[in-house]
């Protein structure tokens, strides 16, 4: 009964098990026709062996055998674990009653055959034993297959699970070193500010002395190269902000004509050589008033035209700004155009395409030749595309070059028609101001620990003919600020003992008992993203970054002087808006600055900050969050209501709270019913604002 091992591996095995020869032959015969390896066993011991070594789909076991019966080697054989499952069906010729019947079945038959077997009924059964072990063995591969699935899934899932925690960590190790860089550039920029802040400052006093001829040369040398590293520290921390993602544009009136001015007013001093001319050529179509970032255009000019300036030694420079496509009158937009040419050395053609990479220069030998850190073009490149708008240049080596961007701006459309003098909107000094008696001085408090700064502050003030108080730490500043009367108090931001933010705090604590504000204004040499909305939070009116020139020094007091000739040409509305969400409230501050870009717009973070700041801003329109910190909506709505000097204030509240929420109850019963729910009613709420300045 041998078989060849191939045959056996290949197909299904059964085990006939039989002690007499002649039925194994009969039984082998009879199952030629299936598919399927028989082997042969003439005993219950012969046949445990065999199952010990192969795997059998089907066992036709003879029940009465020598030694050991069927029954006792079918009991044996689904006692083990590996052939427990194995179907088996008794072929006997005892009989046929029930009682022996039952006990195979017990044993754990699956059926009967009895002798003489009909070979049809044979096969049929075994084929259907046969037909049910090829869709078990399916049935048990794909499981297999299943379960290699699905250790593989949970590898990779270990494996995915293993790469995220390497990129969280070098996540935070990016961060980590990206903070440890910002606060490296902000102590930078500090330290270097503050005595730039004296150099800048001192100079700027002594150049308005009788000097001598070589005396003003000096001086002139030692302004400019301190103006050059100034620049050098401002693009580098321009830089890093731009890697950041931190450069923010703000969104104010601006006059194009006068930021051009301005610019050609500055490079007019910066121009030796007689054998430059500068050329502007505004077109009258140009909208003299527009929304935009003043400070982030004027930059841009100065970058491009200090540029043409170090690559020009003689003839012209010129400026052109017109509108382009400006088909739509009706448009809310103006498209503007600026090119700015030269007739410079010019570019290389294979060398244009770098130039507005960062630290890239046209020649190596520019740096040498020239001077300069290659940032001003890539930051320039930066600040349009934020505006969108793009920047293109054409250059002739020998010939010059081209340098041309465009930008688009918001239009401010006045509701009455006419000119504005732009004195109303740059805040300058009342001109009888020297002339006030002492007892009329602008009295100023100068909270500041740098000596060397306290002096030229004292200097430049004293110019100024105010009146004037220091203190070198915050805890001083707090003393001196409750117990005497100050007009403006211009605050350090680094003090020893108690910082500017906290002696601020302190101040703003005592208003708040005692009523009364006194405009504070930050004087801080960080230059770094966050400080000034650091400053605001505390409740800091303004902010200046060191060097503080005396222009505009002069030109902060004069805003915050509520006494002075601007705040009554000044008649623009003043709408204060106060959430706790800081990205809510800059969605907020963008809409009314929209809407309303004639309007002075002012932020409060909550409702302590905003009361601070109501007796100075005194504003059209209180745009209010209800759940907020330390103060919420509706104590600041009864501050508001109970102040005489705040009767004619609009109370707008803009809230996520429900209706029923006892907060909006409780303003409703106050008599303020101008309430509209996050999001959805924000366009009601901006209508309801028009209405109010309309009428």
């Amino acid at each position: 009964m041998s078989q060849s091992k191939d045959s056996i591996d290949k197909k299904p095995k059964i085990l006939v098990v039989d002690d007499r020869l002649e039925n194994l032959f009969a039984m082998e015969k009879a199952l030629c026709r299936v598919n399927a390896t028989v082997i042969t066993a003439q005993s219950g011991n012969e046949a445990l062996s065999l199952v010990m070594r192969h795997q059998f789909a089907l066992i036709l076991m003879d029940v009465q055998m020598p030694g050991m019966d069927g029954f006792e080697t079918v009991a044996l054989i689904h006692g083990e674990d590996k052939s427990k499952d194995i179907p088996i069906i008794f072929v006997t010729a005892i009989s046929k009653e029930d009682q022996y019947v039952l006990k195979g079945y017990h044993t754990g038959a699956v059926d009967y055959i009895f002798k003489p077997f009909d070979k049809n009924v044979l096969i049929a059964k075994v084929n259907i034993m046969l037909e049910l072990h090829t869709k078990q063995k399916q049935l048990e591969d794909k499981i297999i297959e299943h379960k290699k699935i699905e250790n593989r899934l949970l590898q990779e899932i270990s494996e995915r699970k293993s790469m995220e925690r390497k990129l969280i960590l070098a996540t935070q190790q990016a961060e980590s070193a990206n903070n440890y860089k910002s606060m490296f550039l902000a102590n930078i920029s500090h330290e270097i500010r503050t005595p730039m802040h004296a150099i800048l400052g001192f100079t700027d006093l002594l150049l308005e002395d009788d000097l001598t001829n070589e005396q003003r040369e000096t001086l002139e040398i030692v302004q400019n190269s301190s103006n050059t590293l100034l620049t050098i520290i401002n693009d580098l921390l321009d830089l890093s902000k731009v890697e950041a993602g931190k450069i923010e544009l703000e969104q104010l009136p601006i006059n194009i004509k006068h930021i051009v001015a301005d610019i050609i007013k500055l490079i007019s001093n910066k121009i030796e050589s007689e054998k430059i001319t500068l050329l502007l050529s505004v077109d009258e179509n140009v909208p003299s008033r527009l929304i935009g970032d003043p400070t982030r255009l004027k930059q841009i000019l100065l970058n491009l035209y200090n540029n043409a300036l170090k690559f020009t030694q003689k003839g012209k420079i010129e400026l052109r700004v017109f509108c382009k496509d400006e088909d739509d009158s009706n448009s809310d937009l103006s498209n503007l155009q600026f090119e700015i040419e030269d007739t410079g050395i010019g570019i290389a053609e294979t060398k244009i395409e770098t130039i507005f990479d960062a630290f890239e220069q046209a020649d190596s030998s520019t740096t040498r030749k020239f001077g300069g850190t290659g940032l001003g073009l890539s930051l320039t490149k930066h600040l349009i595309n934020l505006m969108n708008g793009d920047i293109n240049v054409t250059s002739h080596e020998g010939k010059g070059s081209v340098f041309s961007f465009n930008i688009k701006l918001n239009k401010i459309v006045p509701k009455n028609a006419g000119k504005t003098d732009l004195a109303s909107e740059n805040h300058t000094l009342n001109h009888n101001e020297k002339n006030k008696s002492p007892a009329e001085k602008l009295k100023i408090l100068v909270v500041e620990d740098n000596a060397v700064n306290r002096k030229l502050i004292g200097k430049q003030l004293d110019r100024f003919g105010f009146e004037i108080d220091f203190a070198i730490d915050g805890k001083i500043g707090v003393d001196l600020a409750t117990s005497n009367a100050y007009s403006i108090i211009l605050m350090d931001m680094n003090l020893p003992i108690m910082s500017g933010v906290d002696a601020t705090r302190k101040i703003r604590q005592f208003e708040l008992d005692q009523g009364g504000h006194v405009p504070i204004i930050a004087m801080t040499a960080n230059a770094m993203k966050g400080t000034r909305e650091e400053c605001l939070r505390a409740g800091m009116d303004d902010y200046l970054t060191k060097p503080v020139n005396k222009e505009l020094l002069k030109t902060i007091i004069a805003k915050y002087d509520g006494t002075r000739e601007f705040e009554i040409l000044d008649n623009r509305h003043r709408i204060l808006l106060v959430d706790d969400e800081e990205v809510f409230l800059e969605i907020l501050e963008i809409t009314f600055q929209t809407h309303f870009p004639t309007a002075k717009i002012k932020t409060a973070t909550n409702g302590i900050q905003a009361s601070a700041f109501l007796g100075s801003f005194l504003p059209t329109i209180v745009v209010m969050d209800l759940n907020m910190p330390e103060m919420n909506g509706v104590s600041l709505a009864k501050f508001i209501l109970n102040d005489e000097r705040y009767k004619n204030i609009h109370i707008l509240t803009l809230t996520g709270l429900s209706k029923d929420n006892e907060q909006v109850v409780e303003l409703k019963k106050l008599g303020l019913n101008d309430i509209y729910f996050k999001p959805e009613q924000l366009n009601e709420l901006i209508q309801n604002a028009r209405e109010i300045i309309s009428s």
